[in-house]
């Protein structure tokens, strides 16, 4: 990339690695002709955006384990879709960006040393052999074209992550709104899966949008000018091109991946964005629990016989994940308190179908008058014990009663039983409850025998 600026005298080119050392002939420490102009604000938008964004994973990792527990069935794809993409959108961004840094950091180094040493290597103080020393010499890169190289790669590098951000924010507004819009018909239409709607709508979209690419690029013949299929043709192309935010990220896109060679460009970008996507993808599996990457081969994890996980207790709900995790939980391990506080957060997702199923008759609308709608949540409330059925060292609890309740920790709306204590004999015993089982639930390892298990101590 060349500067346009015409205020600078011109300036002898740089001395070749073989020129003698003499005195320099140039300026060499100033900024070169050839570097690009906007240099200093790419640098100084570089440091601020890495610095603002590295915030933002985090702020998104704690909005999806918010929202994960409240989202129902339905609402699951939008959420998971969301996180997939934003993070994905950020990490674009923020990768680019560090790489930029690092490139305009070397770039500061080679012109550095291009000050402090102007003609370059002084191959008479080479202690090497004659030929060991001309194949350096022959590939030895003059230290002007290796900075005018770090500069040219740190600008295209810089559009690069726009580029990518672009994209992914693209590919996020239309599928939110395919799967908004699928959600919605499913709704108007029972029997309709949400999902598959949704894909229905992003084909009704790209579909003609590639076919009209396609015919008028591989069949030419077809389309006149002024033809009626051009008349067709027209409305699809500029229809497709806004909604892809095309007259924004085009214009960089098509520039960058003309002067990159267009193939290398679509694999560069591709190869880019499905690996940030499939980090993503990686990063919430291990925050679902579903994904080991560590050596505990034959270490109990995610539920089962004797395993005493803090996601149990409230006085060890200590990250973020564990706070609003969706599993029930009592206060502590060793239990002082003359009562056992059992809470059972209320998850949508799982708990919203278990109820219709079990319990049609208590998930009709509220009620008007105060004791049928206080019929209506014993009834509701009645029903969690028979959907958690719960055991105290495998025998059924007698006289339990839930009540609605907020977990003042994570803010969680859920079920608070109390469970006499004093008569319990000192020693280890064990909580029991039924994990509501859904159709999309993976397939359960082997010590999963689909319950929650609480070891508490007296």
């Amino acid at each position: 990339m060349r500067s346009t600026r015409h205020d600078e005298p011109d300036m002898p080119s740089e001395p070749t690695q073989d020129t003698p050392n003499t005195a320099p002939t140039e300026q060499p420490w100033r900024v070169p002709r050839e570097t690009t102009p906007v240099w200093e604000s790419e640098l100084l938008l570089s440091i601020g955006l890495v610095i603002g964004l590295l915030q933002l994973p985090g702020l998104i990792d704690d909005a999806v384990l918010v929202a994960l527990p409240r989202f129902g069935e339905a609402l699951q794809p939008m959420l998971i879709f969301g996180f997939l993409y934003s993070k994905t959108a950020i990490y674009a961004l923020v990768t680019t960006f560090v790489v930029h840094l690092l490139l305009r950091g070397f770039w500061v180094a080679v012109l550095g040393t291009r000050a402090v040493f102007p003609n370059g290597v002084d191959w008479n103080a080479v202690r090497a052999g004659r030929l060991a020393t001309e194949v350096a010499r022959r590939h030895a890169t003059p230290l002007g074209e290796v900075a005018e190289r770090c500069d040219n790669a740190a600008s295209v590098i810089f559009a690069f992550g726009f580029v990518l951000f672009g994209v992914t924010l693209t590919i996020l507004t239309i599928t939110l709104a395919s799967t908004a819009g699928g959600i919605a018909i499913a709704i108007l239409v029972p029997g309709l899966n949400p999902m598959d709607v949704g894909f229905a709508l992003m084909g009704l979209l790209f579909v003609p949008f590639l076919l009209a690419q396609a015919i008028d690029r591989f069949l030419p013949g077809w389309v006149p000018a002024g033809g009626r299929l051009e008349v067709v043709l027209r409305p699809i192309l500029a229809t497709g091109n806004r909604v892809m935010s095309w007259p924004v990220i085009g214009p960089l896109m098509m520039t960058i991946m003309t002067r990159m060679g267009r193939r290398r460009g679509v694999i560069v970008v591709l190869l880019t964005l499905y690996g940030l996507i499939g980090i993503v993808a990686v990063e919430m599996l291990a925050m679902r629990g579903r994904l080991d990457i560590d050596g505990y081969r034959h270490f109990g994890r995610n539920g089962g016989v004797r395993i005493v996980d803090p996601r149990h207790y409230a006085d060890q709900r200590l990250s973020d994940a564990h706070r609003h995790s969706g599993w029930p939980f009592v206060q502590s391990d060793i239990v002082r308190d003359p009562y056992v506080r059992l809470f059972i957060p209320y998850v949508a997702r799982r708990l919203n179908p278990a109820f219709e199923e079990r319990c049609p008759d208590a998930t009709v609308p509220a009620a008007r008058d105060p004791e049928s709608e206080a019929a209506r949540r014993s009834a509701l409330l009645a029903c969690v014990g028979t959907i958690f059925a719960p055991t105290l060292n495998g025998e059924a609890i007698d006289g339990l009663r839930f009540d609605f309740a907020t977990d003042p920790a994570s803010g969680q709306g859920g079920f608070v039983a109390y469970l006499p204590a004093a008569t319990l004999a000192p020693g280890r015993h064990e909580l029991t409850l039924r994990v509501p089982a859904l159709s999309t639930d993976p397939p359960a390892s082997a010590d999963d025998d689909g319950l929650y298990r609480i070891p508490f101590w007296r």
